[in-house]
């Protein structure tokens, strides 16, 4: 009875943090009317840091906060899903919808079905062959509208490698979460994080962090509501889940973010998503939904619980 009720709580959890990822695409096209990309990416995290710290401790059962061990495979994550994933992300989000970047990223459950073909070894089947197949189509579709300018494909560009850059990191995480504690490994990240960002952000934007002390108060609030919440609290419920749950069963859930994303994104900013947009992004996380169903009969079939 007692692990039913730590489900629930998980599951609850989990959804909450699903919506507060949905918020925080609208919250980050706010921010970055006057902040700079990477350097609204760097304060973020910077906020987040001692957050995630006091998150981590309150863990039950956790390990030891940092750990040499970790190192490699935090590094890799680091990399991917702090400083290039942000890199895509942020300049993407100057250029195309809170709503459309939240859609074009449910790609990243499709990228890791090929990133575990190509690098774990798991079967393909008719599913995967289909879903592939339908996601593509629905990219096309949310591509190909002449009305949108190249700025706008720009923008949905960079959110297509941002999807591939969370996919990467996502297996990488997987992989570490074997032997490493969730929030040892949120925690290692985000220090490495910090380290690599604030050379790279020194150096790209000057600029743009000699304003950081004259940002409004608007400006700061929403990112200190980024910091503490979706990106403090977030992956450790994330990496908590991901420790008792397969990949591919706990991506699923991740299609909630695209409605949230628009809910909040027309609450705060008024932005409504084109008819034709939704149909399409609609049949984009349908295809991966397929796929991802296809990916999950080849693990049962062939044993592999990815």
């Amino acid at each position: 009875v007692r692990w039913g009720g730590m489900r629930k709580v998980l599951w609850a959890a989990l959804i909450g943090s699903l919506a507060l990822w949905g918020l925080t695409f609208p919250l980050m096209k706010m921010a970055l009317v006057e902040a700079e990309p990477l350097t609204m990416a760097l304060v973020r995290f910077a906020i987040t840091f001692p957050f995630m710290l006091a998150f981590a401790w309150a863990l039950p059962g956790r390990g030891p906060l940092l750990s040499r061990a970790a190192t490699r495979d935090a590094t890799l994550i680091a990399v991917f899903a702090l400083v290039l994933a942000n890199v895509f992300q942020n300049y993407g989000l100057r250029h195309t919808t809170a709503g459309m970047a939240s859609i074009l990223q449910e790609m990243a459950p499709l990228f890791t079905i090929f990133l575990a073909v190509a690098l774990l070894g798991e079967r393909v089947n008719g599913y995967i062959v289909a879903g592939a197949l339908l996601a593509f189509a629905g990219t096309v579709l949310l591509f190909y509208d002449p009305g949108i300018g190249r700025s706008a494909l720009l923008g949905n560009a960079l959110m297509v490698l941002t999807a591939l850059m969370y996919a990467a990191s996502g297996i990488i995480g997987k992989r570490a979460l074997a032997t490493i504690h969730p929030g040892t490994l949120t925690v290692t990240v985000h220090l490495i994080g910090l380290v690599l960002l604030g050379p790279i952000t020194v150096a790209v934007e000057p600029q743009g962090v000699a304003e950081v002390p004259r940002w409004s108060t608007a400006t700061w609030t929403t990112i200190a509501v980024l910091a503490i919440f979706p990106t403090a609290l977030g992956p450790l419920v994330w990496y908590y889940a991901l420790r008792e749950r397969s990949l591919s069963s706990m991506s699923i859930l991740t299609y909630l973010i695209p409605m949230f994303a628009i809910f909040f994104d027309l609450m705060l900013t008024g932005t409504v998503m084109p008819a034709a947009s939704l149909v399409f992004g609609i049949v984009l996380v349908t295809g991966v939904v397929v796929a991802q169903h296809g990916s999950q009969v080849a693990a049962d079939e062939h044993g592999q619980h990815f």
